[in-house]
């Protein structure tokens, strides 16, 4: 039986190696110019019946994998002549466009590129578009830029209608934490990057749940030595700054990258909070302010070798590490029932992820990944005692994770174009946690030492298959995916269909629609056993009982003349977990812990509207309406079923001052009415972000000042209103940044697609 396995493995490989025929060319116009975004379109010569599409890229080059065969393939772009060439496989070297300028009256019709496109399942950006309006520095930037892409804070990265967003490198989910993997889109040259896709349904070999911004990369040439620095400043109230460099090298069969950051980053937050206390049907009017001053010192290191067997497999090994000696943080506290209190925490935190991997241009990918981190912290508490600060206690926590993951994926292209995808993936973890108290205030008669051990297991299997119908206007991908998961005691098992369909009756119209079922687990933390204090009134606690959710998703996106985009979607999540503050009725305490409620859903419907006035200004225009819905039958044995509906609109402005020297502004708007969350009421929120950029030295060097969260109304206020539950919390204080910026990269620059190490349950910052 293996043999004859073995046999119609490589009967598939060698039928994929002979079906994997391609055509390929450049076009460039009369000057010997790339012409980016030209259409190539092949038809059968024998009947003229559609066959294949592919746009040129930003070198003008083109390549469509097809059968050998004889057909008439087509090149097109406004502004230039049609050109048609008969031709079999292979590569049809530079083809010349000739100028077709069409004057009527003086009147000169000019082509815009398309904005967008749909190319195996997935929205493609016209990145050269976004380049040539905007100055963007780095790949972080050009994220920022897309239409779907919301940013109000400057550093994270969503896209709209989504429930979750993962950034992805060459197809690939990076092993980085969030952190890292903002520090590397930040130090990768805008100019480096071919094309972004965006999918909102993501199938199993990417190894992702929910959508994908997918960063496709430039190839570069070999003996290549390129580099950036940067550096930059920040004001949130109190002032950091960071470092950082990034050197690449190539050869005909090795590739090394490496990159370093330092950062001394400071902040200040602080949150009031208005409530009315019930306790034995007595009322107690409590006020109170925290406020956190934050200190951390952070080295983030990444290095990748990558080694060239031959021209159709590869290995790379690399190392992310992320190294905090030192943070330290001061909660004071101040409470109208309660001794005000200081907190000081003091803690490290260390990451260390080892990964290595294995590409196939004949459709295999395997992979094996070690990661340990490690967080320890010791909080002293100290409470006001007439005029001077006594000792509470000393509370030590020590969090030690070990997570090994294993994948193999593979893809085999059958007959008549259909695609088969099938692969396994393992991850095991062991989480290992001590927490010690020491009760000072008591004379230790509160002492408690604890230790746990976590082990968990996950497994994926999966099938799936890829399919185009009618001339390539209909194209289908489906999978199944069966999941795996036992942590301690608990196991729970479950099948996970994801579809994509997508109909393109032309250019100017594109359909998709997706479904996808998925599950999130919450961090590794939040399961634990354990009871923390802000002060004598604020308690925290983990829950063990805590379940993974299930979110089902379904999408329909149309996209029209390749620029406007209109959406609706639907998600349901059941088994959702969501900690919220709880007045406790026997006792002035107010406790926070995660509890899983029945379910929340969303109806989102979005309009995407791009525009611009010639040269000088761009803009992009988002308007969302959505229904939220939370429903729990028990929580702390109170039931709720709470929607509302919610408006939301984003308008993000470019304003090109002068081209020589390059200088621009920029101007984003955001609103939203109110919503909820669970039993919290949340207010309507704003938010206005402004800056400007300077590009010069050719262009290689970039200095920008940006104010994010101007006035300081991001946040919104919260109302409890729910039973005996009475609050007002406010948390809006201290959340404008200022930052300035500086970026120099020294001819050309090596990329290399980067791993990110999946710390989502961590509880890394």
């Amino acid at each position: 039986m293996g043999r004859n396995i073995f046999i119609t493995l490589a009967t598939l490989f060698i039928a994929n190696y002979v079906s994997a025929q391609s055509i390929s060319g450049k076009v460039v116009d009369e000057n010997q110019e790339p012409v980016p975004y030209a259409s190539c379109v092949l038809m059968n010569a024998s009947d003229s019946t559609f066959v294949a599409g592919a746009a040129s890229n930003l070198d003008g080059v083109f390549n469509l994998n097809v059968p050998e065969a004889s057909y008439i393939i087509q090149i097109s772009y406004i502004g230039y002549k049609t050109k048609e060439i008969t031709c079999l496989s292979g590569d049809l070297g530079t083809i010349v466009l000739d100028v077709d300028a069409q004057t009527l009256d003086e009147v000169v019709v000019k082509g815009e590129r398309p904005l967008v496109k749909m190319e195996n399942n997935r929205l493609t950006y016209n990145i050269a578009g976004i380049l040539e309006t905007k100055i963007v520095s780095n790949a972080h930037e050009l994220i920022k830029e897309l239409p779907s892409v919301m940013s109000l804070d400057g550093n994270s990265l969503s896209l709209v209608g989504s429930t979750s967003t993962t950034i992805c490198i060459n197809g690939k989910k990076s092993q980085l934490d969030i952190s890292q993997l903002t520090d590397y889109l930040k130090s990768l040259p805008a100019d480096e990057v071919e094309k972004v896709e965006v999918l909102y349904n993501a199938p199993p070999q990417w190894h992702v749940k929910g959508a994908v911004i997918n960063l496709v990369l430039k190839k570069k040439k070999n003996y290549t030595i390129n580099g950036q620095v940067q550096g930059s400043y920040v004001n949130q109230h109190r002032n950091s700054y960071d470092l950082g460099g990034t050197l690449m090298a190539s050869t005909p069969k090795v590739d090394f990258d490496v990159m370093y950051k330092f950062a001394d980053q400071r902040s200040i937050s602080q949150t009031d909070m208005d409530g009315i206390h019930t306790v034995d049907d007595v009322k107690y009017n409590i006020l109170s302010t925290t406020k956190e001053y934050e200190k951390n010192y952070k080295h983030s290191i990444y290095t990748n070798v990558g080694y060239k067997i031959n021209d159709n497999n590869n290995l790379d090994f690399s190392y992310n590490g992320l190294i905090a000696p030192k943070t330290t943080s001061e909660l004071y506290s101040k409470n109208s029932m309660f001794s005000n209190a200081l907190s000081i925490n003091l803690g490290e935190n260390y990451l260390h992820n080892f990964a290595l991997s294995y590409t196939s241009q004949k459709g295999v990918s395997a992979g094996v990944e070690y990661t340990n981190y490690v967080n320890s912290g010791t909080q002293n508490m100290q409470i006001l005692n007439g005029d001077s600060f006594i000792n509470a206690f000393s509370y030590f926590t020590k969090q030690n994770i070990d997570k090994v993951k294993a994948y193999v994926d593979l893809s085999h292209v059958l007959k008549d174009d259909w695609t088969i995808n099938y692969g396994v993936n393992y991850n095991f973890v062991k989480n290992s946690n001590i927490q010690e108290n020491d009760d000072l205030q008591n004379s230790g008669e509160n002492n408690y030492r604890t230790e746990s051990v976590i082990d968990e297991h996950s497994a994926i299997a999966y099938v799936g298959f890829q399919k185009s119908f009618f001339s390539r206007k209909l194209s289908v991908n489906a999978s199944l995916s069966g999941e795996l998961y036992k942590i301690n005691d608990y196991t729970k098992n479950a099948l996970l269909p994801n579809v994509g369909i997508t109909y393109m009756p032309s250019y100017n119209h594109i359909f998709q629609i997706g479904f996808n079922s998925l599950r999130t687990y919450p961090s590794y933390w939040q399961r634990q056993d354990y009871t923390s204090y802000s002060d004598e009134y604020i308690v925290n606690m983990g829950n063990p009982l805590l379940k993974p959710a299930r979110t089902s998703n379904i999408e329909f996106t149309y996209v029209l003349k390749q620029k406007y985009i209109f959406q609706a979607s639907y998600y349901r999540v059941d088994d959702f977990f969501v900690s919220q503050s709880y007045q406790m009725p026997d006792e002035l305490k107010l406790l926070y812990k995660s509890f899983n409620i029945d379910y929340t859903s969303n109806l989102n419907f979005t309009s995407i509207i791009p525009f611009s006035i010639g040269k000088w200004y761009n803009s992009n225009f988002i308007v969302s309406a959505y229904n939220e819905r939370y429903k729990s039958n028990d929580w702390y044995g109170y039931k709720y079923d709470r929607d509302k509906w919610t408006g939301m609109f984003m308008l993000n402005n470019t304003f090109n001052i002068s081209q020589k020297p390059k200088l621009s502004a920029n101007l984003m708007l955001f609103y939203r009415t109110p919503t909820i969350q669970g039993i919290w009421d949340l207010g309507s929120n704003w938010c206005v972000n402004a800056g400007i950029k300077y590009s010069f030295l050719k262009d290689n060097a970039i200095l920008s000042l940006q104010c994010n969260d101007i006035f300081e109304s991001m946040y919104p206020k919260i109302k409890v209103r729910f039973e005996n539950q009475h609050q007002d919390i406010n948390s809006s204080a201290y959340s404008r940044n200022i930052t300035l910026s500086f970026t120099y990269k020294f001819k050309g620059y090596k990329n290399k697609t980067r791993k990110e190490v999946d710390t989502s349950r961590f509880g890394i910052q």
